[in-house]
């Protein structure tokens, strides 16, 4: 059984651009201890909410990954996190120097929880002028906890131990993750760290503007328009980057969008008027495509086939020309090209193609041409290829008179009664309109060869 290849292009497409963006800064930072990528399974240690965790993948398809990393997003939505994608930047570009500290825990002054700790709630208080301060790259946002009916800065919490649970739990992991040593009070986030905590607070109640307005952060991905600015698909995306603040809410724009894909939020991503329907396909995932837009893409065109055969038994060239709407045109490696109001459709073409790939001819070359070589293989075409009648078909000289000395053997079976449940068949085989002996077939077969001579220069195939 054949496993995926692991490579960084692999590693974007399943995990999106934010989160190859951590892994990036886990891996350069040495916080991979081991990695290993074995029977389709990627594995190894990383830190995890500030310990050292075995975690792994199963990568069974391009769009199929089991990941079992014990954090929050995968816990919640199972998708493919910066922690096994930094494992697999490991093993593509290992680093060269190992890091000392990875072999002695880091500090931990986080308070301890326990289920038989005292009850605790968090808080989180973000900025009042959310907007302006995402544009300034500096977020301040106060971490806090209800002891006992007190409110406390969670860097002032006691060593516990604690007991939380349900959202508090969620975002305890997150908060672990982005400050390993130890529990944050005030701090400036950057916009990545800050989209990272939206992550860990959806579905949390006590998130406040400043201390007293309630926000909410929603669950449900936002899914914006798309539109064409010249032969560009463009999107537009969040006020806060892949997070959209409306009045009190939080919403996240296009969740799990592939690192590849992730320029239609920003400038845009170009394409031929041959590729944007395939890549509106794709996109319609996670934005919306509007009817419109669909109406004014062109059309995929039928090709008007024309076939221009010529050659002798030794070697035969069959020339194919593809037509839309009156005007020469095919695709180029692989690429379908705009003519008129349609383009160029590669599955027809391929098909056409793959008709004489079916008996033996070698190409197509430039200028359409493919060529069958081999006699046998030739006498065989003459005598039982069929064209397809909508094909407009050209024959040259020679290929002319080529086919006028090629009969082709046909059997005709005789089904006779035979009584009671019985019956007998007689085979007869037949060369246009006259009879073939059927020993002269049978010491065609024993030879092993499918021609022979039929009087008058015919050849009996």
């Amino acid at each position: 059984m054949s496993h995926l290849e692991l490579t960084r292009d692999l590693l974007m497409d399943v995990g999106g651009h934010v989160e190859m963006k951590k892994a990036r800064a886990i891996h350069r930072q040495g916080g991979v201890k081991s990695a290993e990528y074995q029977n389709g399974v990627l594995s190894g240690e990383t830190r995890v909410g500030g310990k050292m965790k075995k975690v792994s993948m199963e990568m069974i398809s391009k769009t199929h990954m089991e990941n079992h990393c014990t954090c929050l997003m995968v816990r919640r939505d199972g998708r493919v996190c910066a922690h096994i994608m930094a494992i697999g930047l490991e093993l593509i570009d290992p680093q060269k120097v190992a890091v000392e500290p990875l072999d002695t825990p880091i500090e931990d002054r986080w308070p301890k929880l326990s289920e038989e700790g005292r009850q605790l709630s968090l808080q989180v208080m973000l900025p009042l002028k959310v907007e302006a301060s995402w544009q300034r790259g500096q977020l301040m946002t106060g971490f806090g906890a209800v002891l006992d009916g007190e409110e406390i800065l969670l860097s002032a919490l006691p060593e516990g131990p604690f007991y939380i649970e349900g959202h508090d739990e969620e975002l305890w992991q997150v908060l672990r993750e982005l400050f390993p040593i130890e529990a944050p009070g005030i701090v400036n986030l950057d916009q990545s760290k800050f989209g990272q905590l939206l992550q860990g607070l959806i579905g949390h109640s006590q998130v406040f503007f400043g201390k007293k307005t309630s926000a909410s952060i929603v669950a449900k991905p936002l899914r914006r328009k798309l539109s064409m600015k010249g032969e560009r698909i463009v999107a537009k995306p969040g006020n806060l980057g892949l997070w959209q603040l409306s009045d009190s809410e939080f919403q996240p724009v296009a969740p799990g969008l592939p690192m590849r894909l992730y320029p239609v939020l920003t400038k845009g991503i170009p394409v031929s008027a041959a590729e944007a329907r395939y890549m509106l396909a794709e996109l319609e995932q996670w934005f919306e495509v509007p009817d419109c837009l669909w109406g004014t893409l062109p059309e995929e065109g039928t090709p008007q086939v024309m076939i221009v055969l010529e050659g002798s038994l030794r070697h035969l060239e069959a020339r194919l020309e593809f037509r839309y709407d009156g005007v020469k045109s095919s695709c180029e490696n692989g690429e379908p090209k705009l003519v008129g109001d349609f383009f160029t459709s590669l599955s027809k073409e391929t098909a056409v193609i793959d008709f004489f790939l079916a008996w033996g001819f070698e190409g197509p070359v430039k200028g359409g041409r493919m060529a069958l070589r081999d006699r046998e293989e030739i006498l065989k075409f003459h005598a039982f290829a069929e064209l397809p009648r909508q094909w407009a078909v050209e024959k040259g000289e020679r290929f002319q008179a080529a086919a006028k000395q090629v009969v082709a053997v046909r059997p005709d079976w005789d089904w006779q009664d035979g009584g009671r449940d019985w019956f007998s068949v007689e085979t007869k085989y037949r060369v246009g309109g006259e009879e073939l002996p059927a020993d002269q077939v049978q010491r065609m077969l024993r030879m092993g060869r499918a021609e022979h001579a039929f009087g008058k220069g015919k050849i009996a195939v």
